[in-house]
């Protein structure tokens, strides 16, 4: 399950990066890209606009991964405690054990 989550954060990780890089940038990247005159946008203006149209996938999956992340480790935290309670429990039998044993050797002994 570990594997399965961290092959779909690391998946999307290029395209993020180069999303922040068209958002953030103070310049155009892509100055010799030709806009149609009609958009009235520089080419600024268009980069970063497609940086944040990139930018939704990885919202997305962040929306859907958040969820089942939180499920996995409540899923983890659930078999530790179990687990923890099992030892627990085994430790208390071999102390009750133990005891049990000091107990018939003294009755032995004193007999």
């Amino acid at each position: 399950m570990l594997i399965k989550i961290l092959y779909a954060f690391f998946d999307g990780q290029p395209v993020d990066i180069f999303a922040f890089i068209l958002v953030f940038s103070r310049v155009a990247i892509y100055p010799q890209y030709v806009i149609p005159p009609q958009l009235h946008l520089s080419p600024f203006v268009d980069q970063t606009v497609a940086g944040a149209l990139l930018l939704i996938p990885g919202l997305v999956d962040l929306g859907v991964m958040s969820p089942l992340f939180v499920r996995w480790l409540g899923q983890l935290e659930e078999r530790t405690k179990l687990e923890d309670i099992r030892r627990q429990r085994e430790r208390e039998q071999a102390e009750e054990y133990e005891d049990d044993m000091s107990v018939d050797r003294r009755t032995h002994l004193g007999t």
